[in-house]
């Protein structure tokens, strides 16, 4: 799936955003936070060119946070979060990264991209960041709703219900800039059982039912671990 395709890939910009078939959308004046999941042709070898990318953004002015992840599996995904504190900044990073020989690098390194993301992010960066990089485990989920079912008050509960669950680290609810329809869920777990063993309470859960309802396409669920 390329960029194109991604039902989630609505118009980001920024680290990733250099990359064929990016658009710009208009700037919101909240922190943004960029998700790209994808395969790399090589992954042995992509390792170090991923921690310069993220090495150089991180002198850019605006840069909040970054957190470079490999999936847990035998096929191995990536994904790369980037909180920028606007998404001016996030424009202005994108702009400089097409002159850094790291990201050329990186460019041709990668192979089909699953995701590819913009959205708002409420609250501190930096404190979700440090708790997801404290968490073994990673949960990063994107999908499409219908807005009149899955609406933004049901998707805050979820994540009331997550804080009470055993195993639960962090998490943050994901809305899309621009697209109402789009959203995402990053969640810090201490173990893959943690994870695996939420769902079926969830869906168990008559409050929580309009979710399941409302869904229309998932583009990622994956479970990640921090890099390097």
């Amino acid at each position: 799936m390329h960029l194109e395709d991604s039902p989630s890939a609505a118009s980001p910009t920024g680290i990733l955003s250099s990359l064929p078939g990016v658009r710009t959308a208009p700037a919101p004046s909240a922190a943004v936070l960029e998700v790209m999941v994808y395969d790399v042709r090589d992954p042995e070898g992509f390792v170090p060119l991923a921690a310069r990318v993220h090495r150089t953004a991180s002198a850019y002015f605006g840069f909040e946070a970054s957190l470079a992840l490999v999936s847990l599996g035998p096929s191995p995904l990536f994904a790369d979060l980037v909180a920028w504190s606007s998404l001016d900044a996030a424009l202005v990073a994108s702009h400089r990264l097409d002159y850094e020989p790291a990201f050329t690098a990186y460019q041709r390194a990668l192979g089909d991209v699953r995701l590819f993301a913009r959205y708002a992010l409420v609250g501190s960066p930096r404190r979700l960041f440090d708790a997801l990089r404290d968490a073994p485990v990673v949960e990063i989920s994107a999908y499409g709703v219908r807005s009149r079912d899955v609406t933004a008050e049901l998707h805050g509960r979820v994540h009331e219900r997550l804080r009470v669950a055993p195993g639960f680290r962090v998490s943050a609810p994901l809305h899309s800039l621009g697209d109402a329809t789009l959203r995402a869920d990053l969640v810090g777990w201490r173990s893959v059982e943690a994870a695996a063993g939420l769902g079926a309470a969830l869906g168990a859960d008559p409050e929580l039912r309009p979710i399941a309802r409302g869904l229309v396409e998932r583009s990622v669920l994956s479970l990640f671990t921090a890099l390097g």
